[in-house]
């Protein structure tokens, strides 16, 4: 497995991380900080997603919950006709909530076949990566991350990205998976006993774009203070529905069949104590901690 280079200190504290049962993870010495040098090889022709099966699988969940986003940034000020930036925003699904709405949404997306597909559809997407496919000067009302943030191979350099690219008062919405979540934690317990296959598929690994970090609540929080950032909202939203799960454990063609079949059943009787649970994902939106000048 070929792995990134890994910064030795804390993006959230500053102390030092160490490497922590794999040879890929990297946890805090301090603040328990997950992190990993996991490979990023979008749009390399050797891996590959089902995407159709993907888009099956994740269209209802993803399309409900970016409907709680919308409703939570236009209960903290976002501005009727605001403009919004996604960054990764995959099929599109979000920028179409907002245009709905009647928000100017443009997005961006690294993987060229699903920009592509998103683009198809009728989003405004530029293939390209954050910040390098923003115009110079330009200026959003709302920077969204969707399933995004934690996929960053820099996450602390992204929010001086943010700065630059974010109008006076506007906001910034994080959606990401919780290490304090009650999947993350099953899947560490299985991994402590020899089963590393459910934190393995946790962080992604051996996808275009694996997971390089796991953030709590209050890790996120703690980071973008230290960025001139701070928090206004928290809320959790749903990770899995019965709707699309067999496609979800299928996407990934490296998983077995034998396997799929053996946790369908398991999770389909299992997803509706998750809202019984500590939350799998969490949303945060945040806004300059000094309001700066245009």
């Amino acid at each position: 497995m070929n792995l990134n280079s890994q910064t030795s200190t804390c993006i959230i504290c500053g102390n030092a991380n160490i490497r922590y049962r794999h040879n890929w993870l990297f946890r805090c010495t301090a603040c328990g900080f997950l992190s990993s040098a996991l490979e990023t090889r979008i749009n390399l022709a050797s891996v590959q997603i089902d995407e159709q099966k993907r888009e099956y699988a994740l269209n209802n969940l993803r399309r409900r919950n970016f409907e709680s986003i919308l409703d939570w940034l236009a209960e903290t000020g976002l501005k009727e006709s605001a403009l919004i930036l996604e960054v990764g925003c995959g099929h599109g699904w979000f920028l179409a909530a907002a245009r709905h709405r009647g928000y100017q949404a443009v997005g961006i997306e690294p993987d060229v076949n699903i920009a592509a597909m998103a683009q198809a559809n009728g989003a405004a997407v530029r293939t390209g990566y954050f910040p390098g496919a923003i115009v110079p000067g330009e200026k959003f009302d709302a920077i969204v991350f969707n399933d995004v943030f934690e996929h960053l191979t820099d996450p602390a350099s992204a929010w001086s990205q943010v700065e630059s690219s974010l109008a006076p008062s506007g906001l910034v919405a994080i959606n990401l998976p919780l290490a304090t979540g009650f999947i993350y934690r099953f899947a560490d317990i299985l991994d402590r006993v020899g089963c590393h296959g459910p934190l393995e598929r946790m962080w992604q690994l051996g996808f275009p774009s694996p997971h390089r970090s796991y953030f709590s609540a209050a890790q996120l929080s703690a980071l973008a203070e230290r960025h001139g950032f701070k928090e206004c909202v928290r809320r959790s939203l749903p990770s899995l529905t019965v709707s699309g799960l067999w496609q979800r454990l299928r996407y990934d063609p490296t998983q077995s069949t034998l396997f799929a079949a053996m946790m369908w059943p398991f999770l389909v009787v299992f997803t509706p104590l998750l809202r019984f649970l500590p939350a799998d994902i969490g949303v945060q939106i945040f806004v300059p901690r000094l309001e700066r000048k245009t």
